[in-house]
């Protein structure tokens, strides 16, 4: 897949919504641009975008499992978007 061209698609158009396991579960940190830190999907995005940085977006807080096999199962687990137990 090519780049996509900045003149059919501005960046302030675009609004990109991403998982987080650095922030707690549920919640929600929002920027109107910066790198990817570490994050796949961004990177991807920005590559796919001519390897901008210049686009919101809005951070999910999926929580980080204690263990390296729960991280595992947690990137691809669906889980209901709901306020973590107080």
């Amino acid at each position: 897949m090519s780049p996509v061209p900045p003149a059919q698609v501005p960046t302030q158009r675009i609004l990109v919504l991403a998982d987080d396991l650095d922030i707690p579960h549920a919640a929600l940190r929002m920027r109107p641009k910066g790198g990817h830190g570490g994050h796949n999907g961004l990177r991807s995005i920005m590559e796919r975008m001519g390897n901008t940085q210049d686009f919101p977006r809005i951070k999910l807080g999926i929580g980080r499992p204690s263990s390296e096999r729960a991280l595992a199962a947690a990137s691809v687990a669906r889980r209901p978007l709901r306020a973590p137990p107080a």
